[in-house]
């Protein structure tokens, strides 16, 4: 959903494509969160983004700042898959700082998914143009 040339800019502002099986090292957890803060446009200000990750110790968590506020994420470590509670903390987090948007999830095939970021009545508008979108949640990674 990029570019196919530099500077690999994304195709689309408030979605993106997620493969759940992307935590194999450090930055994984930087990399979901900075996706999370540019598909949100602006409403998901975190900044200060850190994280840990050793599959080896079972041990991973991600750490960032949010309006002057510290937070961290323990995450849970299953071999290179994604810690879906994370995507709660994120939703919560959103709901915070702007409360006309959520984030979207739309299921496909594999580990594969697609995430998005709309206001309360685009999100409304999918769902009565049929479109087989949900709330993202701590669950919905599953």
């Amino acid at each position: 959903m990029t570019e196919e040339r530099p500077p690999w800019r994304p195709h689309c502002a408030n979605m993106c494509a997620f493969d759940r099986e992307c935590v194999e090292s450090n930055e994984a957890y930087v990399r979901i969160a900075e996706r999370m803060k540019r598909i949100a446009r602006g409403s998901l200000p975190i900044e200060n983004i850190s994280d840990f990750v050793s599959i080896k110790e079972n041990k991973a968590w991600l750490e960032f700042e949010l309006r002057g506020r510290a937070i961290r994420v323990d995450c849970r470590v299953k071999n290179d898959w994604v810690d879906p509670a994370l995507f709660g903390w994120f939703t919560q987090l959103l709901e915070e700082c702007d409360g006309q948007k959520t984030f979207l999830y739309f299921n496909s095939i594999g580990q594969t998914c697609v995430l998005g970021c709309a206001k309360e009545e685009e999100f409304e508008a999918l769902k009565r143009a049929g479109i087989s979108v949900e709330k993202l949640t701590a669950t919905s990674l599953r």
